[in-house]
């Protein structure tokens, strides 16, 4: 609690796998794709004490002169948060690996992003992660609870 009310923090992290050219040079892209989860956490009484709603972005497919396939704009976004009186809650997220999934001659942007986030109270605390795998070149995206999938 600071100043008696629940504390939360929630950092952005934006990711861009795109080479640097101008954007009128990169074509082919597809339209962006998002996706929504939710994290509720409950007290001994079954109400929700927090409840973290949040969706992971991203647009792949692009690519430069014909050739490759890159990513733009992957991030991971806060929609809704609640955290009752008495809890803290705090979020991020980080690069876990941006790789290359193709060839020199025509890469494959692949990108693996983590969120990462702590529920507290005076009791104890939880920390948890979901790590989300990108590929410009298909649709899925994968989503791995605490490592696994």
């Amino acid at each position: 609690l600071s100043s008696n009310l629940p504390v939360t923090h929630v950092i952005p992290n934006v990711q861009d796998s795109a080479p640097d050219f101008t954007l009128s040079a990169m074509e082919n892209w597809q339209a962006p794709k998002s996706r929504t989860y939710q994290v509720v956490y409950k007290n001994v009484y079954g109400l929700e004490v927090i409840s973290f709603t949040f969706s992971m972005n991203y647009q792949y497919g692009g690519s430069y002169e014909g050739r490759g396939r890159y990513l733009t704009g992957v991030f991971i976004s806060a929609k809704n948060l609640h955290v009752a009186w008495g809890f803290e809650f705090s979020a991020s997220t980080e690069i876990i690996s941006i790789t290359n999934r193709g060839s020199k001659e025509s890469p494959v942007a692949g990108l693996t992003l983590q969120l990462n986030w702590t529920a507290k109270t005076i009791l104890g605390k939880n920390q948890s992660s979901k790590s989300f795998i990108y590929s410009a070149s298909w649709q899925k995206t994968w989503l791995c609870f605490n490592g696994r999938s």
